[in-house]
């Protein structure tokens, strides 16, 4: 994920860290539904409520589709983060009803 936009004002200087890398993932997810996605995050980087954020990952379908999904963090606590998505992305939809 990388922080998009922060709803409580501009992002702070050094706190967009462009982790979308093949090799450098910075979270885990463990949960995705059709209007929400849930991951343990595994970096430093301070992420709050009402952020938006960019998620890009694969998905484990044969073609390893490729997802990048704009959500706002609606729930904080520890490492795990739970957030809503902005968008109806059709590829997560026909994913999530197979």
């Amino acid at each position: 994920y990388v922080i998009t936009r922060r709803n409580a004002g501009p992002i702070q200087r050094g706190a967009m860290v462009n982790w979308e890398s093949e090799t450098i993932p910075n979270c885990r997810l463990i949960d995705i539904s059709g209007t929400g996605i849930g991951f343990l995050k595994n970096d430093n980087q301070k992420i709050q409520l009402e952020d938006i954020i960019r998620l890009r990952f694969k998905l484990d379908n044969s073609a390893e589709t490729e997802i990048i999904e704009e959500c706002e963090i609606k729930y904080i606590k520890d490492n795990r983060v739970g957030c809503r998505m902005l968008s109806n992305n059709p590829k997560l939809g026909f994913y999530l009803l197979s």
